[in-house]
């Protein structure tokens, strides 16, 4: 499946929508090449019924500009560029105001895929390992 963004904007957004006990919702992610995990704002999380408990498992993040403590959460499904996954677990981090998404899609979530991202043309594919 073939889906489009704007080549000239600085992040490829992609529609994702996350499922939890509570229901479902759909996010702004970024495709984000760089980030070895994929994140999801505590917000979103706990509209969806995942809220982070205080006591959350939480892993070391090196990031960009720092390195910073994020709680891991399991999320019961996300869905984007046409590929879902079960039971999978994210990084619950708010990202800096005016980022424009509501979190990052990692490589964790491209693992066993094909992705190809053409700039040129404006279209990201995504052909999931079962494909």
């Amino acid at each position: 499946m073939i889906f489009r963004f704007d080549p000239k904007r600085r992040l490829v957004p992609v529609t994702a929508r996350i499922e939890g006990p509570l229901g479902v919702a759909e996010v702004w992610l970024a495709v984000d090449t760089g980030a070895s995990r994929t994140v999801l704002s505590p917000t979103h999380l706990a509209a969806v019924g995942c809220d982070v408990p205080t006591d959350a498992e939480s892993i070391v993040v090196t990031t960009g500009s720092r390195r910073e403590i994020m709680p891991l959460r399991k999320l019961p499904k996300l869905t984007a560029l046409g590929h879902s996954l079960a039971d999978f677990t994210v990084l619950a981090h708010q990202l800096p105001g005016g980022a424009g998404v509501s979190g990052l899609l990692g490589l964790d979530f491209f693992a066993g895929c094909r992705l190809e991202i053409d700039f040129r043309a404006g279209t990201i594919r995504l052909e999931p390992p079962d494909a």
